[in-house]
């Protein structure tokens, strides 16, 4: 699947692919795959005061680790 949008924040890059997942990478060049368990949440993602947010639609998730997600 096609990565839709990445972000770089606290050592870490969070891409959020076509399908619904997300990818996270220390370096950029290795990465490991992981699901929100939820749908379209694949618009755009950011990071800022030690917090990732991913946007779809109306809806958005927020993760202080970019692996665990909540609505």
């Amino acid at each position: 699947m096609a990565i839709r949008t990445i972000t770089y924040g606290n050592g870490l890059f969070v891409a959020l692919r076509s399908d619904f997942s997300f990818m996270t990478s220390s370096d950029g060049v290795s990465w490991t795959a992981g699901a929100s368990g939820t749908s379209d949440y694949r618009n755009a993602i950011t990071y800022g005061n030690g917090l990732y947010v991913a946007v779809g639609g109306t809806n958005l998730l927020t993760s202080r680790d970019g692996l665990l997600w909540t609505p």
